[in-house]
């Protein structure tokens, strides 16, 4: 049985199909132009809102900062709690605002300096024994302004003069755990102020007055202490290394585990300073004007180059 042969199919082209086609391809190509345009659209509008965000923002802290000037600058003793929302109000601003933050450290410390300014001339203390020495205590206000200093972040301040405290009566404050890094507190009278494992690594306290004031486990490493007044200071395992302790009297003071590498100490009165031992001062910088404590004798020089002899901490 043969099968008839069947003719070849003949497929012609249908104009309105390729008009709808064309049509299709069209309105996908238009679709995506639209979302293309719709999207930058968008993203203008966000970003200007953005924007308008920030300057909302950046106009609301101008205005708390204006206020908290304000407030801080109310004096007298019925206006403490003022001037402590002030100072709190401050430091939120530095949390919400770190471009702002140069000019809040700058306002705080303007704050101290004005309103606790050291004495011109601190009488040298004629006591013989911390034991009779009445520590003072720091005004409310003060020390809330030192605490809010030295619980900011140090990576914020771009101050070129650092942080400036000279010449402030802060004695009696609590200061412990403060970052003060390269701080100016020169002639500062910090008698009796607790300083406990505060950061003061290259800071400036030359003549400063730091009688019967605690430094434990402080750091001071590179710090300028020149002329300084650490009489019966409480300095254990305090690092003092490489800082300039030239003239300075540590007469009392209780070094119990003091680093002292590469200390200067040329002129320095160490008299009756109690926990110093041999190695202690073993890498420490003396001349013929430095006193030691009984017992304790002047080092050989130690060349930088090569404190492999140092003991070990």
């Amino acid at each position: 049985m043969e099968l008839a042969p069947v003719a070849p199919l003949e497929l012609k082209p249908d104009p309105w199909q390729r008009l709808l086609a064309v049509g299709s391809i069209l309105s996908v190509i238009v679709l995506g132009i639209g979302l293309f345009i719709t999207n930058a659209a968008n993203r203008n509008q966000q970003e200007a809102t953005r924007q308008q965000q920030e300057l909302a923002a950046a106009g609301q802290i101008a205005d708390r900062f204006t206020q908290a000037i304000d407030q801080l600058g109310q004096p007298g003793t019925d206006k403490i709690d003022v001037r402590l929302g002030a100072l709190y109000s401050l430091e939120r601003i530095m949390r919400d605002s770190a471009i702002n933050q140069p000019a809040v450290v700058e306002v705080i410390a303007a704050f101290i300096r004005v309103h606790a300014p050291a004495a011109r001339t601190t009488p040298v203390e004629q006591i013989a024994s911390p034991q009779s020495f009445k520590v003072p205590t720091a005004p409310v206000d003060i020390q809330a302004a030192v605490t809010v200093l030295g619980r900011r972040d140090r990576d914020h301040d771009y101050l070129p003069g650092g942080l400036n405290l000279a010449g402030t009566n802060l004695a009696g404050a609590n200061l412990a755990d403060a970052k003060l890094n390269g701080a100016r507190l020169e002639l500062a009278d910090l008698r009796g102020t607790f300083m406990g494992k505060a950061q003061l690594d290259g800071a400036f306290l030359g003549g400063a007055n730091l009688y019967a004031s605690t430094l434990d486990l402080a750091g001071l490493n590179g710090a300028f202490l020149v002329g300084a007044d650490l009489r019966y200071a409480r300095l254990h395992e305090t690092d003092l290394s490489q800082a300039d302790l030239r003239n300075a009297d540590l007469r009392g003071a209780d070094m119990r585990g003091v680093r002292l590498t590469l200390a200067d100490l040329s002129g320095a009165d160490l008299r009756g300073a109690v926990n110093l031992s041999q190695d202690d001062v073993h890498c420490a910088r003396t001349d013929d004007h430095t006193r030691l404590p009984t017992g304790v004798t002047r080092p050989d020089a130690v060349d930088p180059r090569d404190l492999k002899s140092c003991r070990p901490r």
